[in-house]
């Protein structure tokens, strides 16, 4: 998982030491709710979806198209998408070891964070536990959005 560094004026950090302490959440995770707080305040969640890194969308013959750095590109069917979902949500609750759901991909935990793995390279990427939560939704309105 990539990340990067913010820097604040020392009273903003403590800030959000202290909300995120009275929330009991990581700093990291904070501001990730936060983030999806305010883009889905905006109503821009389809301008902004996960960055340029990750895109999902729906193909005319009913298939998702799926890409995101490090893994790959592959096209899913709705059912596949829907069972991905679920993997990931079972994998963010401790529930399950690394599950194949037969995409082509593998999903696991890595500390908190989930890893997606493509099967055929072994190139993987890993998403925070709030960036994996926004991926779930993209599938999700992605595969609602099917004809």
């Amino acid at each position: 998982m990539s990340t990067r560094l913010i820097r604040l004026p020392i009273e903003r950090a403590d800030q959000l030491n202290q909300l995120a302490t009275h929330k009991g959440l990581s700093v990291s995770d904070l501001i990730g709710q936060l983030v999806t707080a305010e883009i889905n305040r905006l109503g821009i969640t389809h301008q902004i979806g996960l960055g340029s890194s990750v895109d999902c969308t729906m193909l005319e013959d009913g298939r998702v198209h799926f890409s995101a750095a490090n893994i790959g590109t592959f096209q899913w069917s709705a059912e596949a998408v829907a069972g991905i979902v679920t993997a990931i949500e079972a994998a963010l609750k401790r529930s399950g070891g690394t599950l194949d759901v037969d995409a082509g991909i593998e999903i696991g935990r890595v500390g908190t964070s989930i890893r997606l793995q493509n099967i055929e390279t072994g190139e993987a990427r890993t998403f925070a536990p709030s960036v994996a939560v926004e991926l779930v939704n993209m599938l999700r309105a992605t595969i609602s959005a099917s004809p």
